[in-house]
């Protein structure tokens, strides 16, 4: 499968940027958002099915607050936020709390997005320093997605940052086509007879 590539380079020291990858067989757009710096967001705008979706895909250091003033709706359709938000609170399995996380649980708690990620989801970081599982990356849906989705954790890809897969299950447009049909109460009988009767 083809895809299209997006990404932010970041100038931070000791961080590698984010890259967004849409299909080719899916019309979407990506543009980077700068309005929560130094926290790096890449906006998508995806049409799938006649539907359109937002996708942020987040990175916030780890010495950031990450202030999420840029969400400043009540009610989000079709949004998906996902990324490493560094937000640590006991509602996803820390012992702490930092800004981050309490900023990411007043969005829980005023918006209709959910964290889909609480303490007994499997941790998506093995911090080799300290010997530590944690979950620093999440996956917020808006709650119109909260009840037609799927969330894996993938296979170490070699590094020890584990993937998320989140799959939206939408139901299917289906297009039907009409089939031609004779009108025989519009047909001109007579006509037809004469026609018939010439030939």
């Amino acid at each position: 499968m083809q895809y299209n590539l997006e990404t932010i380079l970041t100038v931070l020291p000791d961080t590698a940027g984010i890259v967004t990858y849409i299909r080719n067989d899916i019309h979407g757009e990506v543009k980077a958002n700068s309005v929560a710096q130094p926290t790096d967001i890449l906006e998508a705008t995806v049409w799938f099915q006649d539907r359109k979706y937002t996708i942020l895909n987040i990175y916030n250091p780890p010495t950031n607050n990450y202030n999420p003033a840029h969400l400043n709706d009540i009610e989000f359709h079709q949004t998906i936020l996902a990324g490493d938000f560094n937000g640590h609170s006991p509602l996803w399995g820390y012992k702490d709390h930092n800004k981050t996380g309490e900023a990411l649980e007043n969005i829980s708690h005023t918006t209709n997005l959910i964290i889909l990620q609480d303490r007994d989801s499997p941790p998506t970081l093995l911090h080799r320093a300290h010997n530590t599982l944690s979950r620093l990356y999440l996956t917020i849906l808006s709650s119109d997605l909260h009840h037609k989705h799927n969330i894996q954790m993938l296979d170490d890809i070699g590094s020890d940052h584990l993937p998320i897969l989140t799959t939206l299950h939408q139901p299917c447009s289906r297009k039907f086509e009409r089939k031609t049909r004779w009108n025989f109460k519009k047909a001109n009988w007579s006509r037809l007879k004469k026609q018939l009767i010439i030939c």
